[in-house]
């Protein structure tokens, strides 16, 4: 019997079955690259974003007690609000808070938000927080004035992937790190001028 030509080269060879399966591998090893690119990318557009929104919100509740916007400096450094470093004030007296009260009630809600406690998992830890969060109220009042200048809010997180670090040079951090965190550290700066119209009164 006299096998034909074609019947020769029927079906794969070794060889081949195993550069299909490299090409295949490397292919898939690529597109999972780009997935955890883009996690990683979204995920710290997110936490700038939160931040963000973490300045606003405390820049807001300042603007509505502009009469004691100097109370609310925390300076920079190990002065920095997070990590639960200050106890929840007391209930105000009153239906309405006085402004220290205010102010108290204030910086620890922000602290509480600052530490993630907006969400939390069902054993009560806070979830939703930037990594080692910190945050800084810088104020600078005006010649003559005591209420009444300028305002900035800085949140200092760290990301999950390392880059330069945030801090300009010669500028003091917000929080204290450990030096080789430096390069993962992210930082958001909010600047406004807080008037006080009792500042404004001859």
């Amino acid at each position: 019997m006299i096998s034909h030509p074609r019947d020769r080269h029927r079906g794969f060879s070794m060889i081949e079955v195993l550069v299909t399966v490299t090409v295949i591998s490397i292919g898939m090893l690529g597109i999972a690259g780009l997935l955890l690119g883009a996690q990683r990318s979204g995920q710290a557009s997110f936490q700038r974003t939160h931040a963000v929104a973490l300045a606003s919100d405390l820049m807001e509740r300042i603007r509505a007690n502009p009469g004691s916007a100097g109370d609310y400096e925390t300076g920079l450094g190990a002065a920095a609000l997070g990590g639960s470093s200050l106890d929840e004030p007391a209930a105000c007296a009153a239906t309405i808070c006085t402004a220290p009260e205010t102010v108290a009630r204030d910086l620890w809600e922000w602290e509480s938000k600052l530490d993630g406690a907006s969400t939390l998992d069902p054993e009560d830890n806070p979830i939703s927080g930037l990594i080692q969060a910190r945050g800084c109220i810088d104020f600078t009042p005006d010649a003559g004035m005591t209420n009444s200048g300028q305002l900035r809010v800085i949140v200092s997180w760290l990301g999950l992937s390392e880059t330069s670090d945030a801090l300009q040079a010669a500028e003091v951090a917000c929080g204290v790190i450990d030096d080789a965190d430096t390069r993962f550290r992210r930082q958001v700066v909010l600047s406004t001028i807080i008037i006080d119209p009792e500042d404004l009164v001859p």
